[in-house]
């Protein structure tokens, strides 16, 4: 019985159980396919536009990624299954592949876009590839590039799930800490924690001076963060002020901020404005270090709607700081202030008049049923 026929059902099955898996996807599959056809060695190399997003290996010793990237660039240019004997003699590629011990290459390819490639040892018996092989493995590609697709869309769909959620838990949080020194650092907090990042900071715009300064740092020294000011327009923070847009810095696309990256040892950056009512009152800075992967598109969009949010949050902190400070300074200033806002609440609406001045005042005869401190009924 010819190979597909023997085994096209298992791989049907597998592809199909596992649209929704990433890792069983790739390595159950990979594993059938060797299987099938007898070969000793196999990579699967997915791709990221022309870039390695995952390596996977089956009895290849090494894992270098500039093996595996020339590898996916090949599958990239080719139009199906090729093996490294069709290749001219002499040429880079071939030796390379000769070298890792390549002796074909699939692409898993859909209609629109090579999603990955899959790298082929020799077989165990030495034999050449059979035209069973070859149709065999290009039926395992056609059945992987469509289980493949599926399980990238899940797992993006399932991500976005995520962002979302961590949004709304970050709006929800930091809404119950009116005090604008907490307020800060719990939004940097969030922001680090749901991106993944190593550290990153939060400054405020001073718009006497037109100079951002930290109010909020991780991963930071606390002289830097106390004694660092911005100006408008300098660096990646205050490029970011300037002109209102957001920013994502590596060190491998812009050049105008390598310096900074360099010198803070950073190789991935988010930076991105902080506006409320169209006028910005900050910066909300992420960075990764060099062992993690770039900050990705969706990162950016979820920060910027988080920043966005974060930056209500802190203009109401500080109206509470202000009134406040104004409680403490002048008490009876700042009842009338409060017995005012009150007015303009119940002349709105003639149905709930008075109903401010009511409250307050059951609020003040069961604070001292309670016994409350003069503080605590303040």
């Amino acid at each position: 019985m010819a190979i597909i026929e023997k085994r096209a059902p298992e791989i049907t099955e597998v592809t199909t159980a596992n649209n929704r898996d990433l890792d069983g996807l790739i390595n159950k599959t990979m594993k059938l396919l060797m299987a099938s056809t007898n070969i000793d060695h196999g990579a699967f190399i997915l791709a990221d536009q022309s870039d390695v997003a995952l390596i996977k290996v089956f009895g290849y010793k090494s894992r270098k990624k500039s093996f595996w990237v020339k590898v996916l660039r090949l599958a990239l240019k080719s139009e199906g299954l090729f093996f490294t004997e069709a290749l001219e003699d002499g040429a880079p590629d071939k030796a390379l592949l000769r070298k890792i011990g390549v002796y074909a290459i699939l692409p898993i390819r859909t209609d629109k876009e090579t999603l990955a490639a899959v790298a082929l040892g020799k077989k165990d018996s030495l034999e050449s590839f059979s035209r069973e092989d070859i149709n065999f493995l290009e039926f395992v590609g056609a059945q992987m590039a469509i289980a493949l697709e599926n399980a990238i869309a899940f797992i993006e769909k399932d991500s976005r799930i995520a962002e979302l959620q961590s949004l709304n838990k970050m709006f929800r949080h930091i809404e119950h800490f009116p005090d604008l020194d907490v307020l800060v650092q719990e939004i940097l907090d969030e922001a680090i924690s749901v991106t993944m990042a190593d550290g990153g900071s939060l400054m405020l715009i001073d718009e006497t001076s037109e100079k951002l300064s930290i109010k909020a740092s991780k991963q930071l020294h606390p002289l830097i963060a106390l004694n660092t000011r911005i100006r408008i327009g300098h660096g990646i923070a205050g490029t970011v002020a300037k002109t209102h847009c957001s920013l994502i810095v590596n060190k491998s696309n812009i050049k105008r901020f390598r310096h900074e990256m360099q010198r803070d040892d950073i190789s991935s950056a988010i930076s991105v404005p902080m506006m409320a009512d169209r006028q910005l009152i900050g910066v909300l800075n992420l960075n990764g270090k060099k062992r993690h992967a770039v900050f990705s598109r969706e990162n950016l969009e979820l920060i910027e709607a988080f920043a966005s949010q974060a930056a209500e949050a802190i203009i109401k902190a500080d109206h509470y700081h202000q009134i406040e400070n104004l409680s403490l300074k002048n008490d009876a200033q700042f009842k009338e202030f409060i017995r005012a806002l009150a007015r303009t609440v119940d002349a709105k609406d003639p149905y709930t008049y008075g109903h401010s001045e009511a409250v307050t005042r059951f609020t003040v005869l069961i604070s001292e049923k309670m016994g409350l401190k003069q503080d605590e009924k303040h």
